[in-house]
């Protein structure tokens, strides 16, 4: 085994074990990244291999650039080389982080062992899902609250401003912030408008 394999990948095994699949062998992956085979080291590429879908069972959960199973960009590399290129670059240095399961790998596995602990799924907005541990509530993305995940999550920090909830428009618009604090903001857009950052 490479040696830049470090204490990740044995953490990476135990959510094997618990049915997580590499976000890269998604059976939709070709849509989110581009596969770089030569540039894999002799031998590995089979762990860029997709699985089809009555293999792999994704939930219906969005395709998760920062999910703690997306290889890095340069993972398996035999040159240095990128061995995965993200279709939008905005997204090539979210993939490969190994600190944290993301929101989605928990919802997955919540959806995969507790799924039938709550008798009636709740209708949770912005890809919330009922919480196996209070089935009349949702468990919510980080930046959204309620009971059904229907508002962006509060705050109680000035620094944010009191408007979290955001809609582009052909005007311009600016969120001004100064100091450290943690905010979470819902820009909302609509297919007629392009996002700038």
């Amino acid at each position: 085994m490479p040696s830049f394999l470090s204490f990740a990948l044995e953490t990476t095994q135990e959510r094997h074990s618990l049915g997580l699949f590499h976000e890269q062998a998604r059976y939709d992956r070709d849509q989110y990244v581009n596969i770089r085979t030569e540039n894999i080291i002799a031998g590995y590429e089979n762990q860029f291999s997709k699985r089809a879908p009555d293999v792999m069972e994704t939930f219906a959960v969005p395709y998760d650039y920062g999910s703690l199973m997306h290889f890095n960009q340069t993972h398996f590399s035999r040159n240095g080389h990128n061995t995965i290129d993200t279709k939008d670059a905005n997204y090539r240095y979210t993939i490969g982080q190994r600190t944290q399961l993301t929101f989605s790998d928990a919802k997955k596995i919540n959806l995969a062992y507790c799924k039938d602990v709550c008798k009636n799924e709740l209708k949770c907005e912005n890809n919330g899902y009922t919480d196996p541990k209070n089935c009349s509530r949702c468990r919510c993305p980080e930046a959204f609250g309620g009971n059904f995940c229907e508002h962006p999550r509060k705050t109680s920090s000035a620094v944010c401003g009191t408007n979290l909830d955001l809609t582009c428009s052909d005007k311009k618009q600016k969120i001004d912030l100064s100091g450290a604090e943690e905010c979470h903001y819902v820009i909302r857009v609509t297919s007629r408008l392009m996002f700038d950052p």
